[in-house]
């Protein structure tokens, strides 16, 4: 309503900028989500908390040790592996209070990575069980986490005129400040869905890194791209890619042909 409000703020303003807006044909309304819809997402934004704190606890974990002169190797899986190694030594130098304080650290990582698993699961069966979110998971990147937060997002892709439209709500497509007949394109808006376009981008990247020589279109546009501007930015225009067609395929009710052309 901030465009449609005149004066300083308050209810009376507050609701003749309402209805001003109400009134204009240009503007775009927010589906209500169904309950299905509501339960994905509930799902998806717990397993994302649960995620953040588990990063929350390797990265303390690491400041913590290294201030013992202890260095793990960068990723989760390195981690794990190191820390408990260094749990089960019996000469790890350190004293027995802080054993003890990383023992418990520990057993909050084993904890947290229980309690993702079975979030894991839930979205896995969840995909499962929905038609749309099964067709979705044939596209590069794309598997049960992003299939199901699509589907969530997304009751009805008509409501987007195009794909186009539907990753410019995703905040995936360039941010535009033109002037006196000169465009301008700088880095993408980042508006609408945060979650779901940092799992799209997450997805790209996968589908960058094992893209070899797969017989996809789009992967070998995207090898190109990134050969040509680096990573960071294929992996962007990728997930555009991705979003666009994904709007496709729920559209149109079609199925992804790695292949196809508009030949």
């Amino acid at each position: 309503m901030k465009a449609y409000l005149t004066g300083n703020k308050n209810d009376g303003n507050d609701a003749a900028a309402i209805a001003e807006a109400r009134s204009r044909p240009v503007t775009k309304y927010v589906p209500i989500n169904t309950e299905a819809q509501q339960d994905l997402q509930m799902l998806h934004r717990v397993r994302r908390r649960l995620v953040e704190q588990r990063t929350g606890l390797i990265a303390q974990t690491r400041g913590l040790l290294g201030e013992y002169g202890i260095v793990f190797k960068q990723g989760v899986s390195a981690f794990r592996r190191e820390f408990s190694a260094l749990l089960a030594m019996e000469a790890s130098g350190l004293s027995g209070m802080a054993l003890e304080t990383f023992r418990d650290q520990h057993q909050q990582l084993s904890d947290l990575d229980e309690r993702i698993g079975r979030y894991d699961a839930r979205v896995k069966a969840a995909a499962k069980e929905d038609e749309r979110a099964a067709r979705l998971m044939d596209l590069p990147g794309v598997g049960p986490l992003i299939a199901t937060a699509i589907t969530a997002a997304v009751s009805d892709p008509r409501h987007f005129d195009s794909g186009r439209h539907f990753a410019a709500n995703l905040g995936l497509t360039p941010h535009e400040h033109s002037t006196g007949g000169k465009q301008r394109l700088l880095g993408i808006t980042r508006r609408g869905d945060s979650e779901l376009r940092m799992l799209l981008i997450h997805g790209a990247r996968s589908a960058l890194r094992w893209a070899g020589d797969k017989d996809d279109r789009i992967l070998r546009w995207a090898v190109k791209l990134q050969q040509k501007k680096g990573t960071n930015v294929a992996a962007v225009a990728l997930a555009n890619k991705l979003a666009r067609i994904a709007w496709a395929l729920l559209a149109h009710d079609r199925c992804y042909q790695p292949t196809w052309s508009k030949a």
